[in-house]
């Protein structure tokens, strides 16, 4: 049995293109439910995170900067 070159690269290439597909579509329906529904082990959780609050105004010029260790 021989398998011409060209349909060896072109069914390597379809598989390559399923597996990269259904990796990039799981990944969208995964980020996909924790964005809309969020994460289901976290519904229980007794300090869930409700809001985040950002400060607007950025830090004075003038301010110390804090040295970073070692």
């Amino acid at each position: 049995m021989t398998v011409n070159t060209t349909k060896a690269y072109l069914a390597g290439l379809g598989t390559t293109g399923i597996l990269i597909g259904s990796a990039v579509l799981t990944l969208m329906l995964g980020t996909g439910f924790v964005a809309f529904s969020g994460a289901p082990e976290l519904d229980d959780a007794p300090h869930r995170l409700e809001r985040v609050i950002v400060k607007k105004e950025p830090p004075p010029r003038n301010a110390p900067l804090r040295r970073q260790r070692r």
